[in-house]
């Protein structure tokens, strides 16, 4: 989904026993290594209707609660830990707010923030099968961090809820759960006029990762945003105007 500077971080017990390590030439990086990469550059910016005079500023004591409530994490290329901002989340509050409002009023992401540590999980007992491996990536926290603040502050407040009433993932209410009962209910009024209901049920393999950044970006000039936050989230994508 990101342009992502990928560096390999093979734990799996099957290739250590091989001597397979971090930053390994073996074959079982390349698939890992793809599912995070994106090679396709947008270079042209669609027509906005951007926000004007929107104030961008992060202050200190939004980003304390956040600093303070980080949960325990592996850290990302950076080697930050999250403790570290956990236990100073007062001392560092400021200092992360001015890295983040500086970030977001020029519209560009740092380039380490969309580096990852990406490690192969199994998700079958086959291990010795390539395609039997899930790559997880960890990005640096303040990376995360960033995401939220964008995501809670402008996105979400942008986005029209009729239009994401039927979604149940990647809401803040939403969940599993949630699109269970949907279902079930939808299907148990369903039966109440009819003999049978059928499900069409489709799974897209990979689809955050194949998602086309040109229809992306051009959904994203339909909102309601701040320049600077459209730019940054260009930017986020790995494009360059």
């Amino acid at each position: 989904m990101l342009d992502f500077a990928v560096t390999m971080k093979c734990c799996d017990p099957h290739w250590k026993s091989q001597g397979i390590g971090m930053e390994s030439g073996h074959p079982v990086n390349t698939p890992c290594a793809e599912s995070f990469a994106d090679n396709r550059v947008i270079t042209s910016i669609p027509n906005s209707t951007p926000v004007s005079n929107a104030d961008t500023t992060i202050y200190d004591y939004e980003i304390e609660p956040y600093l303070r409530n980080i949960r325990s994490t592996s850290p990302g290329p950076d080697l930050v830990p999250g403790w570290v901002y956990r236990l100073c989340s007062v001392e560092l509050s400021a200092v992360v707010s001015s890295i983040l409002s500086s970030s977001i009023s020029q519209g560009s992401v740092p380039t380490h923030w969309r580096k990852a540590f990406v490690t192969p999980v199994p998700k079958v007992n086959k291990r010795s099968c390539l395609d039997g491996y899930r790559p997880i990536s960890v990005t640096p926290i303040l990376s995360g961090l960033a995401e939220q603040i964008v995501v809670r502050r402008w996105l979400l407040s942008s986005i029209q809820l009729d239009i994401i009433q039927d979604q149940f993932a990647l809401r803040p209410t939403g969940s599993t759960t949630a699109a269970l009962v949907s279902l079930f209910h939808h299907v148990a009024t369903l039966l109440e006029s009819n003999d049978y209901v059928r499900c069409l049920c489709i799974d897209f393999p990979k689809a955050f990762d194949i998602v086309d950044h040109g229809v992306l970006v051009q959904k994203l000039a339909g909102l309601r945003l701040p320049e600077q936050i459209y730019m940054w989230i260009f930017s986020f994508l790995g494009s360059t105007p």
